[in-house]
């Protein structure tokens, strides 16, 4: 480092040693000529006490580094000699996310003082007799671990599905001949209904299969044996980000790609932003530019996005899924397939226009989610033996990607919002009691409601175990509740679900404010206190009782003529 930046950094440490009540000893500020001119000076040279600022010789102190001022050390001459002090008093400044790299003390007993108040996080391994320790990953171990967890899975779906069905299951290609006939192998097969539910397979572009098994998709990656030394992810949604994520912190290293700007499914600008920020941390994500690939020495592989490059061992693709349609020869059926390459069909009977063939799971291209397709199998089975199709009410919509933070989205989308409708709140985790405890506080949550009638539209959030928030939200739209019920919930302390409390109450807040600038309209125009309740309600959709005896009941008016902002929701905003 330059002396100027060690400058910078003993006048910040000194300030802030200042401000928690403690000073510095006299030699702290001697200048080289004072060194040397005084006699008491050596013993502090010796006992190496005074500052000591590092960044490990990597040149990024604010990512990996330390402060250190050694008030007090001991003499390993005095203790040889049955004498002298047994310990070191040191002052340790970590800033914030800043890591020291892991160290061994062979003996040593250490008292740890938190006096910044900050969270400190300290990760303890057990030596072995020579005093080392291992931190390499056996890569190869973790890749079996993990084909023995999918071994399970699997396992434990045939043995409730396919392994019973005996003979009437037949493990063939089917293909379309009429459309109530299907060839399968050698056998011909006539059915009053037909089910469609072929899944979808990886999608990698023609030019890229040439790099042979360079090339990953889902398919390849957990058949594995060992590590990679270096991976690119092309395909930032949910399967590139948990999969890039777990290889960083397994030792690979790992390039996240997508040429979009968003990451995970977010559209919600700005918990976009936050999720970019923190997951950027622990890999590069090159947002908004294609990726290509081409040969580089040694067999790797040098993988290009705008401005950036690197050469990787081996790149997973995950830019999207195809439905496996191309084989059934739907034509021979009567079955035109739409601009994305799927059949038209009913989501709410998953039937294929008006032809005896359904279509359920991945292959619709619609919610490629376990849980939705497990609901659409079940209605396409249900009306596939039904006298006549029935329609069935879809579930709120449920997205999760298992990062850490997770991305949650729940209900409407941000792009689906008519913003001129719609209010939204927000909260950042920073100050969340619970997450400060477990120091996990970073993330940020965003709730999007019904200006008219309240009632909760959606959500977005990169949050500390965000799959329960999502959950419970989740719950609350099924039951079409509006944010002035939810409000009203008991919520224990502390506990990362108290992030939605203040989230609900600037929405309450604001929706209070929309209902009394519409009276004030209304008053304006000759109408009475009732008259503005009996408009409000007419012109407000209908909810569920509680909501419709919230609606009529509008509170206290206030003077302030815009909502007031909150601590807690320093992120929100509301429609213009």
């Amino acid at each position: 480092m330059k002396r100027s930046r060690i400058n910078d950094i003993m006048g910040a440490a000194d300030e802030m040693i200042r401000a928690h009540g403690f000073t510095l000893p006299p030699f702290a500020y001697w200048s080289p000529e004072e060194f040397r001119a005084r006699t008491d000076a050596s013993r502090i040279v010796e006992a190496r006490m005074g500052w000591d600022i590092t960044d490990y010789g990597q040149g990024e102190f604010d990512r990996l580094g330390l402060f250190l001022f050694t008030l007090r050390n001991g003499s390993l001459a005095d203790l040889e000699r049955g004498r002298g002090m047994v310990y070191a008093e040191k002052l340790l400044i970590s800033r914030r996310d800043q890591i020291s790299p892991m160290h061994t003390h062979v003996v040593k007993s250490e008292d740890i003082i938190n006096r910044g108040g900050a969270t400190l996080a300290v990760e303890l391994y057990g030596s072995d007799d020579a005093g080392g320790f291992e931190l390499e990953v056996n890569g190869a171990d973790a890749l079996e671990h993990v084909q023995d967890l999918r071994d399970i899975f699997v396992d434990k779906v045939l043995s409730t599905t396919t392994d019973h069905m005996g003979e009437e299951f037949i493990p063939e290609y089917a293909r379309f001949l009429e459309p109530d006939l299907l060839a399968v192998g050698e056998r011909r097969i006539r059915a009053k209904r037909i089910v469609i539910a072929t899944g979808s397979r990886p999608i990698v572009p023609d030019d890229w299969k040439q790099f042979g098994d360079r090339i990953l998709t889902t398919d390849e990656i957990f058949e594995l044996e060992t590590l990679p030394h270096s991976l690119a992810v092309i395909g930032l949604g949910v399967v590139g980000l948990e999969l890039g994520q777990a290889f960083q912190r397994l030792g690979v290293a790992v390039t996240g790609i997508d040429q979009i700007s968003t990451i995970g499914h977010l559209d919600d600008p700005e918990v976009n932003q936050t999720a970019v920020e923190l997951l950027g941390k622990e890999m590069p994500l090159w947002l908004g530019a294609p990726a290509s690939i081409r040969e580089a020495d040694g067999g790797s592989l040098e993988v290009t996005a705008g401005k950036h490059s690197v050469v990787v061992e081996k790149v997973l693709v995950c830019i999207g899924r195809r439905p496996n349609l191309d084989r059934l020869d739907l034509d021979k059926a009567g079955i035109r397939l739409n601009e994305h390459g799927i059949p038209d069909y009913n989501r709410h009977t998953m039937q294929i226009e008006d032809k005896p063939v359904f279509i359920a799971g991945d292959v619709n291209g619609d919610r490629p989610l376990l849980h939705e397709a497990a609901d659409e199998g079940r209605i396409a089975g249900i009306n596939a033996v039904a006298d006549k199709p029935l329609a069935f009410r879809r579930k709120t919509p449920l997205y999760i990607t298992f990062s850490d933070p997770n991305i949650v989205l729940v209900g409407q989308r941000y792009s689906e919002l008519d913003l001129d409708k719609t209010l939204i709140g927000g909260v950042s985790f920073g100050m969340l009691g619970r997450a400060l405890i477990m120091g996990r506080n970073k993330g940020q949550l965003r709730m999007y409601a019904d200006k008219a009638s309240g009632r909760l539209l959606g959500a977005s959030m990169v949050a500390p175990h965000g799959e329960h928030l999502g959950h419970l939200l989740n719950w609350c739209m099924e039951q079409n509740l509006t944010v002035q019920e939810m409000v009203r919930f008991p919520f224990y302390h502390p506990v990362l679900e108290e992030a939605i409390q203040p989230v609900l109450r600037d929405l309450v807040a604001q929706s209070a404010f929309v209902l009394e600038e519409a009276g004030r309209r209304l008053v304006r125009h000759g109408l009475g206190l009732a008259d503005v309740v009996r408009t409000v309600q007419q012109t407000t959709p209908a909810t569920r009782g509680p909501a419709s005896r919230t609606s009529s009941s509008p509170p206290r008016p206030r003077r302030r003529r815009a909502p007031r902002p909150r601590a807690s929701s320093a992120r929100s905003s509301s429609p213009a």
